[in-house]
């Protein structure tokens, strides 16, 4: 009885890799408002969006880049049980 031979593929040959722009939508446009519905819906509160002016800054005079820096912090609260 002959054995049928199976055919590999990699996982990228079976899952496409969106691209960029697929998966971020917004990329290089400074917002986190797309993301805050869905930070409040996991339960998290006393959300804040900072700008890291100093890495901005850095990245002017030493790299030539002109981006934008931020980071959205969240609480959550501890679950109330037992």
């Amino acid at each position: 009885m002959a054995r049928a031979r199976r055919r590999r593929t990699s996982a990228s040959a079976t899952t496409p890799t969106p691209s960029k722009t697929v998966l971020l939508p917004i990329h290089r446009i400074p917002t986190f408002e797309p993301v805050i519905p869905l930070v409040r819906a996991a339960g998290f509160e006393d959300l804040q969006i900072a700008r890291f002016e100093s890495i901005e800054r850095f990245d002017r005079d030493f790299a030539n880049q002109d981006k934008i820096w931020q980071v959205l912090t969240a609480v959550r609260p501890a679950a109330s049980g037992g």
